[in-house]
């Protein structure tokens, strides 16, 4: 399944530049509501965030994983960090905010396994630009960049370019969709969206998924990807060539950090030496298994499972800790 060309067992690193969130998380029946009041069935404190999530699948896989981001100076950050570093997420690249506090998800999961969150953003938009400049190094050995406008776009932008300009890839995903935000389509050497994002940000009410991306090629990105949940996924490639696979089913514990899930595990097996369509093939078997569970992430049992079904190379490399920065 790898290309020879491509050695796996490289030490390049797996950045994400990202949201870091403490997800408060109830599970609730809405049959069983009275008026404006309804008893949930389970609570859990989980890491969440897209940036986090991302990370902790990269390293659980074994590849480095650097995680840019920001929390704040506070219990909930305090803990994220420590179980950051107890999954091998190098943690030296994230600043703890004096001022604001921790991201928050606070998030409802229905008896489906479907959720609504409400986001506070907190110390995520004061994730800047000074941050990529101290991580922008060659000496980092970045492949790929991991971006999501969870952050300011203005500061997912200044990454793209700072990146590309040291030979990395970028990993775009084009979530969440929110007013008066600008989102740089070709700042993506691969764009990930579902159909929903794609047809907001196009402006569009296409239904046909082939068609949607190629259009968000002519507005600049390489590789376009197209998630689309129960059903599956669709990609095309920047020679203009596709791929569809379908989704395996699962019993769904809630669908929380799928998207992460396959963002990440794309990047991943991108990273191993696969082709394009052999990285979709896998993440989208990842993207199933994480809604089977109750975190947003997969461990690396659940990625040794996905690499022996599909072949893929993977080295443990263990990653060095670093510490939080703390700054005003």
């Amino acid at each position: 399944m790898l290309d020879p060309k491509i050695d796996p067992q490289s030490d390049s690193a797996i950045l994400v530049v990202g949201s870091i969130n403490a997800d408060l998380i109830a599970y609730v029946d809405n049959s069983k509501r009275i008026g404006n009041y309804v008893f949930g069935d389970d609570f859990r404190f989980n890491l969440g965030g897209k940036g986090l999530n991302q990370a902790v699948n990269v390293a659980a896989a074994g590849h480095h994983s650097i995680l840019v981001g920001r929390v704040g100076n506070d219990a909930f950050g305090h803990e994220i960090v420590r179980e950051l570093q107890g999954k091998s997420v190098k943690v030296n690249q994230i600043v703890r905010d004096t001022v604001a506090h921790t991201g928050i998800g606070h998030i409802r999961v229905n008896e489906s396994g479907e959720y609504d969150t409400v986001v506070i953003n907190g110390a995520n938009s004061f994730l800047d630009n000074k941050q990529i400049d101290e991580v922008a190094l060659p000496e980092n050995n970045v492949s790929f960049v991991l971006m999501n406008y969870e952050v300011l776009a203005n500061v997912v932008a200044y990454a793209a370019k700072s990146f590309r300009a040291l030979g990395a890839q970028t990993i775009v995903n084009l979530s969440p969709i929110a007013e008066g935000v600008t989102y740089t389509v070709s700042d993506a050497d691969y764009l990930i969206t579902n159909d929903e994002e794609a047809r907001a940000v196009l402006k569009v009410d296409e239904k046909d998924v082939l068609i949607l991306a190629k259009l968000l090629q002519a507005q600049g990105a390489k590789n376009v990807v197209i998630t689309r949940g129960s059903e599956g996924v669709m990609g095309v490639n920047s020679r203009g060539e596709s791929f569809a696979f379908e989704r395996e089913p699962v019993t769904v514990e809630n669908t929380i950090g799928a998207g992460d899930t396959f963002l990440s595990i794309f990047a991943v097996a991108l990273n191993s030496g696969t082709t394009f369509a052999q990285a979709l093939e896998v993440a989208n078997y990842a993207a199933a298994q994480v809604c089977a569970k109750a975190e947003s992430f997969l461990d690396s049992a659940d990625i040794d499972v996905a690499a022996k079904k599909f072949n893929l190379g993977i080295s443990r490399k263990k990653n060095k800790e670093g510490t939080e920065l703390l700054h005003d």
